[in-house]
C-alpha cells in the first residue's frame, strides 16, 4: 500500500517537471520566432542632447509625398511641444529668480513671445535624416516615411533674444546669460528624462 502511494507521488513529481519543461521549451521557441524591430533614427545621435532638440516621427500613406508630409507634420508637432516645454520652464525659473516688480505680468508677456517664437521657428527647422519605405501587398503599395528634425540651442537662444529685445517691457529685465543658463538646465533635464525612458540607448 505504501509502495503504491510512493509511486503515485513520484509519478506526480515527474509529471510536474515534464509540464514545466514543456512550457519552457514553448517559451524559448516563441522567443526564437520573434524578431526585434529596429526603428529608424533610434540611436543616441537622433535623440535630444544638451545642444540640440530632436524629434523623430513617421507617416503612412498610399502616396509617398503624403506620407512625407504626414511624417513632417507629426515631427513638427513633437518639436513644438519640446521647444514650448523647455522655454516656458526656463522662463518660469528666470522670472522666479529675478528681481521683477510684477512677476506674473512679466511671465505672461514672456510666454506670449515664446508662443510666437514657436510658431515662427517651425519654418526654420533642420532635417537631420529621412528614410522612406515601400510596402507592397495584394492591395497595392503604401509608403512609410520616417524623419528626424532638430533645432539647436544656439538657434533657440538667438531667436528668443531677438524677440525679447524687440519688446520694450521685457528687455528692461532681461539678462541673456541668465536665461541661457536656465535653458541649459531645462535641456539637460529633458535629456536625463529621455535617457531614463530609453535606458540610455
Amino acid at each position: 500500500m505504501k509502495t503504491n502511494k510512493v509511486l503515485i507521488v513520484i509519478a506526480a513529481i515527474c509529471l510536474m517537471f515534464a509540464t514545466q519543461s514543456c512550457k519552457s521549451h514553448k517559451s524559448i521557441a516563441k522567443a526564437e520566432d520573434s524578431k526585434e524591430v529596429i526603428l529608424p533614427f533610434a540611436g543616441a545621435e537622433y535623440q535630444s542632447d544638451n545642444d540640440n532638440l530632436r524629434a523623430v516621427s513617421s507617416g503612412h500613406s498610399p502616396d509617398l509625398a503624403t506620407s512625407q508630409k504626414i511624417a513632417l507634420q507629426n515631427a513638427e508637432a513633437k518639436m513644438a511641444g519640446m521647444i514650448k516645454t523647455v522655454l516656458s520652464s526656463a522662463a518660469r525659473q528666470y522670472t522666479d529668480q529675478s528681481s521683477i516688480g510684477n512677476k506674473q505680468d512679466y511671465e505672461n508677456k514672456f510666454d506670449e513671445q515664446i508662443w510666437s517664437f514657436v510658431n515662427q521657428t517651425m519654418y526654420n527647422l533642420n532635417v537631420k535624416g529621412e528614410r522612406a519605405f515601400e510596402h507592397s501587398d495584394k492591395g497595392g503599395s503604401s509608403y512609410f516615411d520616417w524623419i528626424c528634425i532638430q533645432e539647436s540651442k544656439a538657434d533657440l537662444m538667438a531667436g528668443m533674444n531677438s524677440r525679447i529685445s524687440s519688446n520694450e517691457q521685457l528687455k528692461l529685465n532681461y539678462d541673456q546669460q541668465k536665461f541661457s543658463k536656465d535653458v541649459d538646465a531645462e535641456m539637460h533635464k529633458m535629456q536625463t528624462q529621455q535617457d531614463s525612458a530609453t535606458g540610455g540607448r
